[in-house]
């Protein structure tokens, strides 16, 4: 008798126990978060954006001063044999603003019809996802997925072909004095007359970079994936070893001005062997066109 009583006291005391832990690991409610005033960090972003910007428009006046002076660099090379970085840096200067324009027009073109895309598939995705239907935004994903991409696989060929016109364009505002609509129509004479060369020198032109930019990468990782895998861990525990952290940092310094200078000599050769190319394909017969006097480039 009593032995049947200890055995349902036992049963129920185990259902009890199960239930009640049961119960116990039921995540509890979140708690609403409290709304965040933003206004003491609207001077703080204002700042920082405008110090993007500013940095921005610098890099971006560095990167056409340079590549003008790279293509002049290369034409006095093969002219007179030698060159300076003074009277190159000079000319580049002088036509930044050309090839800055050639690049922007150039791109507006694929820009233009991309953010058309994106507001024509935004404005209905928001409408779907606001309008409670469960079926409905898979739906519409999959039909923009379908409408969509052959205009994005079209924008990628595109913007490749006028990448190459706009580094032909710039050879011929630099090395023919053409204005920027003269330049543009310049260089898609000169792609479209000598396509298959073209096709050859950018194939090659990018195995190199992709091989120069993998063999440069070893040195990054080398140094950055130790780092990674021995304070990484130690970080999410919240313990910072500063001194590796500083040691790690230092390092990657260091060799990443390597790496940029070394990489900066095959950007040098990439403009150089484009330069020499344009000049080659001019003295093939292309479609003639009436051109300002050519700039000195002394």
């Amino acid at each position: 008798m009593s032995c049947h009583y200890c055995k349902a006291t036992l049963a129920k005391g185990n259902n009890f126990n199960f239930r009640t832990n049961f119960n116990a690991t039921t995540p509890p409610s979140l708690p609403v978060p409290r709304n965040f005033d933003f206004a003491p960090l609207l001077p703080i972003l204002l700042v920082l954006v405008c110090v993007g910007l500013i940095i921005a428009i610098i890099f971006t006046a560095l990167r056409f001063i340079s590549e003008g002076a790279l293509i002049c660099a290369a034409l006095q090379v093969e002219t007179s044999g030698e060159t300076t970085g003074r009277s190159a840096w000079n000319v580049g200067w002088q036509y930044a603003l050309r090839l800055f324009l050639i690049s922007f027009l150039l791109d507006l073109t694929i820009a233009l019809p991309a953010l058309i895309g994106a507001a024509i598939a935004v404005v209905p995705l928001f409408g779907a996802l606001n309008s409670g239907d469960r079926n409905g935004p898979g739906a519409l994903i999959g039909l923009l997925f379908v409408c969509l991409c052959p205009l994005v696989c079209v924008l990628v060929v595109v913007g490749i072909v006028l990448h190459y016109v706009a580094v032909l364009a710039h050879r011929g505002a630099m090395l023919e004095g053409l204005g920027v609509m003269d330049s543009i129509r310049r260089g898609w004479t000169v792609l479209r007359a000598h396509v298959a060369q073209a096709i050859i020198l950018a194939v090659l032109l990018f195995v190199i970079d992709l091989v120069s930019s993998l063999v440069l990468a070893i040195p990054i990782l080398i140094i950055a994936a130790p780092i990674a895998l021995t304070q990484g861990p130690e970080l999410l525990r919240g313990n910072v070893n500063v001194g590796a952290l500083a040691i790690a940092g230092c390092l990657l310094f260091i060799v990443g001005i390597i790496v940029n200078f070394l990489h900066g000599i095959v950007n040098t050769f990439t403009s150089s062997a484009w330069t020499l190319a344009y000049r080659a394909w001019l003295a093939q017969p292309v479609a003639p066109m009436v051109t300002a006097p050519a700039p000195t480039m002394s």
